[in-house]
């Protein structure tokens, strides 16, 4: 077998795994969830221990080597953050898992990277893994547990929706690519946004497209937009089926919908779901705030917290009040930025949005100073970390065990390429 074909076998095994993994009861765990982790723990150790017997051909960069030194510093300091909270052990392991699992994806990329793996070889590993994820959240939320299809909303979307989305753009601009499998793509992406009625997920399209538009040189930027005109006219065609398609699996979605967008502020007078976000944001504020010792140190990750209460009154029309005063979730916000600083606080709360911004930036340069047309690995390895940005914000990806162990490939890679653009597909 050749070298790079069992490294495909065994980076699949690592990734997919997680592709099938879901919310056990209460967010706890079962066995089948430690059965999932183990298999990619295990994949994760075989794949080091055959970076151990090959030769190192490329030097890793010294930007990919801080950002790793930077997540794994800021990993052990959550130990310590946890000890001084007495955050429950069980609620600090199942809050930080995600962040080790992107910490572990973040060396096992760089490693290979060194030993002279081309990354490209990865993308069909990425691509089995985002779809069955997508497929799988619904079938399980529906098919498995029972759940109303009439009543599931963010529950059936699966975490590596934004991969799809990165690939059918990686289809439709790159060189290699397939524009009619990038079309059918994004409408399978916005079947299940529609179905699942959830906004967030809509502005992930338009944050890799904002991406290229801005940063991408001219002669490419034509390229683009004759790629995107070429490509309505075959979305167009096709959602003539898929519309049709949508109210059949969720008969009046179109009015929750036309409810979600408009109704609800018409009815309440603010949006539900902005004023839940900032109740939470603030109140993880003035948790730190009200501590001198937790302004430094953070909360600890897996701690509780509450809802402020100066949004109870609004809140209150849509919630019991007793429901919003006794509320005191563990699990990680909505907003990476704002709990990373709330778990962290000053002190290494600033790690997560230095390595993330890193690779926006490597991003940036790299589509910008890109002269030949990109191949479809180059063009989605540079815009998987833009299609999870919006979400950092409102729908905090890095609470996901899926979707963390996906991003810490991505935070690191556009780093590995920066640092030989001749060879910028490897």
């Amino acid at each position: 077998m050749k070298k790079e074909h069992f490294i495909i076998i065994l980076f699949s095994m690592y990734l997919l795994p997680l592709a099938f993994d879901f919310k056990g009861e209460d967010d706890g765990g079962g066995v089948s969830q430690l059965i999932l982790i183990l298999i990619t723990c295990l994949s994760f150790l075989l794949l080091l221990f055959f970076c151990s017997k090959q030769a190192t051909v490329n030097n890793i960069p010294t930007s990919a080597k801080t950002s790793i030194k930077v997540w794994w510093a800021f990993l052990f300091f959550t130990i310590l953050s946890a000890f001084i909270n007495s955050v429950p052990l069980a609620q600090y392991f199942r809050v930080v898992l995600p962040f080790l699992l992107c910490g572990m994806s973040m060396v096992l990329v760089a490693l290979l990277y060194s030993k002279g793996i081309r990354l490209s070889i990865l993308f069909s590993c990425f691509f089995v893994s985002a779809i069955a994820s997508v497929v799988w959240t619904p079938i399980y939320q529906v098919g498995i547990i029972g759940g109303d299809i009439n009543l599931l909303r963010h529950q059936i979307v699966g975490p590596l929706l934004p991969l799809v989305f990165a690939f059918a753009f990686s289809y439709i601009f790159s060189s290699d690519g397939n524009k009619l499998k990038g079309v059918l793509l994004i409408l399978f992406s916005l079947v299940v946004i529609s179905v699942s009625v959830t906004r967030n997920y809509l502005l992930v399209p338009f944050s890799i497209l904002l991406f290229f538009i801005l940063f991408a040189r001219r002669s490419f930027k034509s390229t683009i937009w004759l790629q995107l005109l070429g490509s309505a006219k075959y979305l167009i065609v096709f959602s003539f089926f898929a519309i049709p398609l949508v109210g059949y699996i969720k008969p009046g979605v179109f009015d929750f919908w036309s409810y979600r967008l408009f109704g609800l502020t018409d009815d309440f007078g603010f949006d539900p779901t902005t004023y839940t976000r900032l109740a939470e944001y603030t109140a993880q504020f003035n948790i730190l705030v009200e501590d001198p010792l937790k302004f430094l140190t953070g909360a600890g990750m897996g701690s509780e917290y509450y809802w402020d209460s100066s949004y109870f009154s609004d809140l209150s029309q849509i919630l019991p009040l007793w429901y919003l005063e006794d509320l005191r979730p563990w699990v990680a916000g909505h907003s990476s930025w704002v709990y990373s600083f709330y778990s962290a606080g000053l002190v290494f709360g600033c790690a997560l949005p230095f390595v993330y911004f890193r690779s926006v930036i490597a991003s940036c340069r790299l589509i910008s100073a890109n002269i030949v047309p990109p191949s479809k690995s180059f063009v989605f390895y540079n815009s998987v970390i833009f299609a999870y940005l919006p979400l950092t914000v409102i729908a905090n990806p890095f609470g996901s065990r899926i979707s963390s162990l996906v991003i810490g490939v991505f935070l690191i890679v556009p780093l590995l390429y920066e640092q030989n653009r001749a060879r910028n597909d490897e």
